[in-house]
């Protein structure tokens, strides 16, 4: 499985806990070409519920060129969210993506909200309604 090695770093209470794992960056710098490798934290929180599984997670630092303070030319990290999910799936767990599920609610009017911050493929965008409108 490609779920990082993580250290537990804290259980609060029932059913939550938290790891901390290191994420490798391959990183091929400029001025001079250089390839190095970096290591980004990575906090996780699994929470088990009856039989659901969330896991939460998110790289600390998603820009490597600022380990370097040099221009960048690319940066490859060697582990992903979605290797994770797959490996989770090959193991029988059902995957759900909550992102996809609220899209959906939205779309059929089922839920609404004064403001909405949604990504795009190159951009980000932020709605605010008019008062008394969702």
């Amino acid at each position: 499985m490609a779920f990082p090695p993580s250290d537990p770093i804290g259980e609060p209470h029932g059913g939550i806990s938290f790891h901390l794992a290191s994420v490798q960056y391959s990183v091929y710098l400029l001025n001079p070409v250089e390839e190095t490798q970096i290591t980004v934290l990575w906090p996780i929180k699994i929470e088990q519920n009856d039989e659901i599984m969330l896991i939460r997670s998110f790289v600390l630092e998603r820009d490597p060129s600022n380990y370097s303070g040099r221009p960048l030319l690319k940066a490859v990290r060697n582990f992903d969210e979605m290797k994770l999910a797959l490996d989770l799936v090959q193991l029988g767990l059902p995957a759900l993506d909550i992102n996809k599920g609220v899209k959906s609610l939205w779309e059929s009017k089922a839920v609404d909200a004064p403001r909405v911050r949604y990504k795009e493929s190159g951009s980000t965008n932020t709605v605010d309604m008019d008062d008394g409108l969702g």
